[in-house]
C-alpha cells in the first residue's frame, strides 16, 4: 500500500511504499531508506515470570540496611561494572534466587506446561496437577488483578496438586511461606489443607483451615496431634495475602502484609521434605478456591519485607 503525502519524485515526499520503503523529509533534502516492518511488543509468559521475580528481589533490597546495600555497590565497583548496587544485586539475585533470596519454591501460576507448573526459583521443582490433565485438574483463572495475570483454580470436586521433589530447609527452626488466596465456598466438610509436609514418617506438619470456623490451624506430629488455632477468620470471595514465618517453636501469621498473631508449638518443627502437597483437604479434594504468588523461603522474613511483598503484588 502506498501512503505518500507528496509526489513520489519530489523532495517533499513523505510516507511509505508497501512495508519496506520509507520516505522522510530532512533539512538536507528527502531520503529513502529500506526498513523492516516493526512489530509491536506484547507481554509473554517469560516477561511475566521476570516481573514476578523482580518483585521479590525489590522487596529483599528494600529490607537491606545501608551497609548491606553498600556491599553490592562495592562488588560492582570491584568488578568494574558500570552499575549501581541495586542493579548488581538484581542481576545476581535473578540468576541465583536461592543464594541471594533463600527462595526455595516460587509459583506465580501464570502458565501450565503439559500437566505442570514450573518453579521460578530455579531449583528444578514443579507442581503436578492431579488427578488427570487437562480434563480433570486445577486450571488457570484470573488473579486479583491483570498485573498478576493468572492464579490456580481448584473446583472443590477432586482437584489436587503436589510438589515434585523435596522441600528441604537448612533448619526447621527458621523458614517462611506465603500465598495469595481466595476462598469461594466449602462444598467439602473435611478439613481443608493448605500445606502438608512429611519429612520422614511419622513426622509431619499440617497447615489447615477449619471449614466451619474458617480459621487456620496447625498440627505438629508426632507431638500427640497437638493443634494450635489462629484467631483470624478467612473471608469468602476475597483475595487476601497470607504469610507464615516459623522461628523456633513460634509460628507467626501476617495478613495483607500486617502481623496478626503468633502461636507457640510445644515442640520444634521437624525438617521439611520430601513430600509436600498443596491444595487438598486432609481426606479428599480441596474446596473451591484460587491460589497465587506462592513462595517458600529458607529463612525468616522480616515484617518489613513481608509488607513490601504484599505492596508489590497488590
Amino acid at each position: 500500500m502506498v501512503k505518500i503525502s507528496a509526489p513520489l519524485m519530489s523532495l517533499s515526499a513523505k510516507g511509505s511504499v508497501a512495508k519496506f520503503l520509507t520516505f522522510s523529509e530532512r533539512k538536507s533534502g528527502s531520503q529513502v531508506r529500506w526498513q523492516k516492518k516493526q512489530k509491536a511488543v506484547y507481554a509473554n509468559f517469560n516477561q511475566n515470570d521476570v516481573k514476578s521475580l523482580y518483585r521479590l528481589c525489590l522487596a529483599r533490597w528494600h529490607s537491606f540496611s545501608d551497609s548491606e546495600r553498600l556491599v553490592f555497590t562495592n562488588l560492582a565497583l570491584a568488578q568494574k561494572k558500570p552499575m549501581t548496587g541495586w542493579n548488581y544485586f538484581l542481576n545476581v539475585a535473578t540468576s541465583n534466587p536461592y543464594l541471594y533470596l533463600k527462595l526455595l519454591v516460587y509459583f506465580n501460576f501464570d502458565h501450565i506446561v503439559n500437566n505442570r507448573i514450573f518453579d521460578l526459583s530455579k531449583n528444578s521443582r514443579h507442581l503436578d496437577l492431579l488427578p488427570s490433565y487437562p480434563s480433570n485438574c486445577p486450571i488457570l483463572a484470573n488473579s486479583r488483578s491483570p498485573k498478576l495475570f493468572k492464579g490456580l483454580y481448584f473446583d472443590g470436586v477432586n482437584d489436587t496438586a503436589t510438589l515434585s521433589s523435596s522441600l528441604l530447609v537448612s533448619s526447621p527452626l527458621a523458614f517462611s511461606f506465603g500465598f495469595l488466596y481466595k476462598q469461594f465456598s466449602f462444598e467439602n466438610l473435611d478439613t481443608q489443607m493448605f500445606l502438608f509436609i512429611a519429612p520422614t514418617e511419622p513426622y509431619f506438619l499440617w497447615l489447615n483451615i477449619n471449614p466451619t470456623t474458617r480459621k487456620f490451624f496447625i498440627y505438629n506430629w508426632p507431638e500427640a496431634f497437638l493443634q494450635k488455632t489462629f484467631n483470624y477468620t478467612i473471608p469468602l470471595n476475597t483475595f487476601e495475602h497470607y504469610f507464615f514465618t516459623i522461628s523456633g517453636k513460634t509460628v507467626s501469621l501476617y495478613v495483607n502484609g500486617v502481623f496478626k498473631e503468633a502461636q507457640t508449638l510445644s515442640a520444634n518443627i521437624p525438617y521439611l521434605g520430601p513430600n509436600c502437597d498443596v491444595g487438598r483437604s486432609v481426606y479428599g479434594p480441596n474446596n473451591a478456591c484460587i491460589y497465587d504468588e506462592m513462595a517458600f523461603y529458607d529463612r525468616v522474613l522480616s515484617s518489613g519485607e513481608i509488607a513490601e511483598i504484599y505492596n508489590r503484588i497488590t
